[in-house]
């Protein structure tokens, strides 16, 4: 699936931001160097055309990368896997990541990886119910529209695939 330029772009607060070619964020970094790197790998992955590169000075610079196939598996699973995986939506608001990073000093571990650039992180259920309790709590999450963070729950769990998890009473 191709989907036209990946952009990176520095944030407000000194960060550095991955989009996809609809703009939406797809992760942060602590450096324009790892946003580059990331950015590389995630047109690698969608088959985007350039990755573009937006400095401080409002500058444009095209990215040079290649389109490389991902190493084949030699090895398949047995098991069903046991974990949640968290991811950032590709739908997550500027706003909310932004909240998000201001606040990341009581953020769980899931969200500061992803914060920190990671694209999925895997966790327990319970690791999952803490982070979606947290983010739901910072600025830019609307509860009527798609959340900013999705959890894909193994095969098997009856909370489906990409369901919120609530909390257990």
């Amino acid at each position: 699936m191709a989907s036209g330029q990946v952009h990176v772009v520095p944030s407000e607060l000194g960060h550095w931001m991955v989009l996809d070619g609809h703009r939406r964020p797809h992760s942060m970094h602590p450096t324009q160097t790892d946003a580059e790197r990331a950015a590389l790998e995630y047109a690698a992955q969608c088959k985007a055309s350039d990755v573009v590169l937006h400095d401080r000075y409002k500058r444009v610079h095209q990215v040079r990368h290649e389109h490389r196939r991902p190493p084949r598996r030699s090895v398949l699973p047995t098991a069903a896997p046991s974990y949640h995986a968290l991811r950032i939506s590709r739908d997550a608001s500027v706003e909310w990541c932004e909240h998000a990073l201001k606040r990341r000093g009581s953020a769980p571990a899931a969200i500061l990886a992803l914060l920190g650039g990671r694209t999925r992180v895997e966790l327990t259920a319970e690791e999952a119910a803490d982070a979606i309790e947290w983010a739901t709590r910072v600025q830019g999450w609307n509860d009527d529209g798609p959340p900013p963070l999705i959890v894909h729950a193994p095969r098997g769990d009856p909370s489906g695939p990409c369901q919120p998890l609530a909390r257990a009473a």
